[in-house]
């Protein structure tokens, strides 16, 4: 009884009022069999006192709890909440019905009107999960017609004619249009998502050797491109690469490769062709450099050559410049970069012509100065002989034009010496001897005509005739050479002969002619 007590007098101090009513009706039992004590009689009558207050307590605070559930239900009769919010609500307030109802006696109109109203509330959570599962229905049978279906498809593929490309096209269609549909009823659902996978796996087997051939395919032509980077023929290894890349796209299988895979497998091809003609790049880089810097060797020697030109230069200075320059451009030319002729050979060719015919001016200064010389001294010869024949006596005229002799520069050669001896002869030379001379330049011209390819007077024309046939019959070649013209033509100027109109025009023609032969 007293452990009763004990447990009463808890339950009453934390407001227990199930539990106390609990321990209050065991004692009843007990004290049907004994009788207590004073002093348990007085707490037990305590206790009782604080049951009631607690059971008043309890009976008022449980309507209130009940007048609150009911006004909960009713808000939520409304229509006004979520459906969500009502589906999680009616469950709690029902379960916290029950807990008032244990402490306090509810009345059945009270009953009534909550378990009413949550009745109307939860009606349209009744009618949104049979719309629902009605849904879920229709796209399990949806989803099974689908499955049926690609299983069908499934089995009417042929492994030894199989287009494993389209069937990997219809596999992923399939595939994102099952995603696409919604949910079936959880059950359901699980039961077709397994269908579905066995039918995702039979088509990866049936698709997966052809998978396999062409990254077998593809491992092979990556193996091939990876050995080109030792070979040291470039452009055969170029070559091959193109050959090897074209047969990729050729040759490839009509199948899908894992999309992780094709793109490293495409991506090792890559970098062993592209170091393949990155080799080529950069063979092409130093090619262009050695052509560069040929090119700029080229312009050098063209610079060089120009600025020799352009100085106003000697006979000798020209002539190394052409030399040196010869030289330095054959050598380039045995190095060069390409085969054919470009603006810098045309810029050669024009300086090279340049220098040719500044060598040629200077030749034919050089050797106008020597006709000139050869005319003056032939000048002083001739008057000297007509002061001689006219006066009988060129002492006077002989000396001031020995000194004029001796102030020129000497003639080269034999040239110099023919001259000397017409000038000693001028002093003793009679008008025979002059006529004799005129009829032996006449015959020297006519020589000089024929090898110089000029014109003989119409009186000498028998004479040219018979010369040349005289030279025909002896097989004498005519000698039309530089060195010899040019003595032949001092020895005529060398002939103590009265030069008339005629012999002196064809004389002076004659010079005129051996002067741009020798300059050429």
């Amino acid at each position: 009884v007293r452990e009763r007590l004990d447990h009463l007098d808890q339950a009453l101090d934390g407001g227990e009022t199930q539990q106390a009513l609990t321990q209050a009706r065991e004692l009843e039992h007990l004290l049907r069999e004994a009788s207590l004590p004073r002093e348990l009689t007085h707490r037990y009558q305590a206790l009782q006192g604080r049951l009631t207050q607690l059971r008043d307590w309890a009976r008022w605070s449980g309507a209130q709890a009940r007048e609150k559930l009911i006004a909960e239900a009713e808000a939520l009769a409304d229509g006004k909440a979520t459906l969500d919010h009502i589906a999680e609500t009616v469950p709690k307030l029902r379960d916290e019905w029950k807990r008032v109802q244990r402490t306090s006696r509810t009345e059945p109109a009270e009953w009534d009107r909550f378990n009413g109203a949550l009745n109307r509330a939860f009606q349209p959570v009744l009618a949104a999960r049979a719309e629902r599962d009605a849904k879920q229905h229709a796209v399990g049978e949806a989803k099974a017609k689908l499955l049926q279906e690609a299983e069908q498809w499934l089995a009417g593929l042929q492994p030894d004619n199989l287009n494993a490309a389209e069937v990997q096209r219809q596999r992923q269609a399939l595939r994102q249009h099952w995603r696409r549909l919604p949910l079936a009823a959880p059950r359901d659902e699980r039961r077709l998502q397994s269908g579905f996978h066995q039918l995702m796996v039979a088509l990866d087997a049936l698709i997966d050797p052809q998978v396999q051939a062409e990254t077998e395919r593809r491992n092979r032509l990556l193996t091939a491109a990876a050995r080109l980077r030792d070979e040291t023929d470039l452009h055969r290894a170029i070559e091959q690469a193109r050959l090897l890349n074209q047969r990729w796209k050729d040759e490839a299988i009509p199948v899908l490769l894992p999309r992780d895979a094709d793109r490293k497998l495409w991506q090792r091809f890559r970098e062993a062709i592209d170091g393949v003609f990155s080799r080529r790049d950069s063979e092409r880089q130093s090619q262009q450099s050695q052509f560069e810097e040929w090119m700029a060797a080229r312009r050098g020697q063209l610079k060089i050559l120009e600025t020799v030109l352009n100085s106003a230069p000697g006979q000798a200075d020209i002539e190394a410049a052409l030399a040196t320059f010869q030289t330095a451009w054959d050598g380039l030319r045995e190095n060069a970069m390409t085969r054919r002729r470009d603006e810098l050979d045309h810029q050669a060719d024009a300086l090279q012509h340049r220098g040719a015919h500044l060598l040629k001016e200077l030749a034919l200064q050089r050797q106008r100065g020597i006709l000139d010389q050869v005319t003056r001294k032939a000048g002083w010869c001739e008057e000297l002989e007509e002061a001689v024949l006219a006066a009988g006596d060129g002492t006077a005229t002989g000396a001031r034009l020995q000194s004029l002799w001796d102030g020129e520069p000497a003639l080269p050669g034999e040239l110099e010496a023919l001259l000397a001896v017409r000038f000693r002869r001028a002093l003793t030379v009679t008008p025979a001897e002059r006529e004799l001379e005129q009829e032996a330049l006449a015959s020297q011209l006519i020589d000089l005509e024929i090898l110089l390819d000029l014109p003989t007077p119409p009186e000498s024309a028998s004479q040219r005739q018979a010369r040349q046939l005289e030279w025909l019959q002896a097989g004498i070649k005519p000698n039309a050479e530089s060195a010899d013209l040019l003595r032949r033509l001092v020895a005529c100027h060398a002939a103590s002969a009265k030069l008339n109109a005629d012999l002196r025009r064809r004389l002076e023609q004659i010079d005129n002619r051996v002067l741009h032969g020798l300059a050429g």
